[in-house]
């Protein structure tokens, strides 16, 4: 299948660089400005105790992000959170000087995993990251930072004529704060204009919901399966889809393997019960089930 599993945690010793950027990449027409824009992201979640960041923060990782691309052209090198951490400290403001020491436990610290060079090949045909080990402080970071390594795959298939297929599971962590959803949303629609098929995958649809990015994607998503839903998301999921009365009964105590799809302006009820057996052994994704198969 010429798959590879890129395992990403802080004992891991495979390696995305957060700083990498592909030809075309970002949907604006200014490369730097788009990834101006998702290290902002970063920083957002570098700050969520503080209420993250400021207009004037805004600025200055702006103005360092520029200098730290214009420095690697230059000098022909490929550069990394520690060249934007260096580029913070030599800037006059102390409001640099804060940005830097924030930044400095993921590029100097323990949870430096996104200030390397990427030493992992994502050129493979099936890629998978897995995440499990990467502890809730870096989980939100981590998943911005897979998906911007996503983003410059999705632009190299779309340059080579090539489809491409993302499927991104607790989508939801995305959407808790304004920053990392404004990056992700950018994320989405040029996965949907470079011939991507973007998935998203949420047990906890709540967070999409209270979201601006969030309900905006969904509105205009194709294709939407729907299971049992908490009495809240029901009424917020049948404003937004325009589900009916009726409809809604089959996200109200749904069993496992039901529920509702939405394709295009369909509404449908579905029923998909897999029987047991060796398929039945191999998806489960009940921890129970799979102990009896693998032990």
């Amino acid at each position: 299948m010429q798959g590879q599993i890129i395992r990403i945690g802080t004992n891991s010793k495979d390696y995305i660089n957060a700083m990498d950027m592909s030809e075309g990449y970002g949907d604006s027409g200014n490369a730097i400005a788009d990834k101006s824009q998702f290290i902002m992201s970063l920083f957002e979640q570098l700050d969520t105790n503080h209420g993250g960041i400021s207009p004037i923060d805004r600025s200055i990782i702006d103005r360092c992000v520029s200098l730290v691309y214009q420095d690697a052209m230059k000098n022909n090198y490929i550069p990394t959170l520690k060249h934007l951490y260096n580029k913070l400290l030599e800037q006059s403001e102390p409001e640099a000087k804060s940005l830097a020491i924030k930044l400095e436990l993921f590029t100097n610290g323990s949870l430096n995993i996104f200030a390397h060079e990427t030493n992992v090949d994502i050129k493979s045909r099936i890629l998978s990251f897995n995440i499990f080990n990467l502890g809730k402080q870096l989980k939100t970071m981590g998943l911005l930072v897979i998906t911007d390594a996503i983003i410059n795959r999705v632009n190299e298939n779309w340059r080579k004529g090539k489809r491409t297929h993302v499927f991104i599971d607790e989508i939801h962590v995305i959407f808790e704060n304004e920053e990392s959803a404004t990056f992700f949303a950018s994320a989405w629609r040029q996965f949907r204009k470079r011939d991507a098929y973007p998935t998203g995958i949420t047990q906890n649809v709540k967070y999409l919901l209270s979201s601006q990015q969030g309900t905006s994607m969904l509105s205009n998503s194709e294709f939407i399966v729907m299971l049992n839903q908490s009495a809240n998301d029901r009424e917020d999921l049948a404003r937004l889809l325009n589900i009916s009365e009726e409809q809604m009964g089959y996200i109200t105590n749904a069993p496992t393997g039901s529920g509702l799809i939405k394709y295009g302006g369909s509404i449908l009820p579905f029923v998909n019960k897999m029987p047991k057996g060796l398929l039945y052994d191999l998806n489960t994704t009940k921890p129970g089930n799979r102990k009896l198969l693998f032990n």
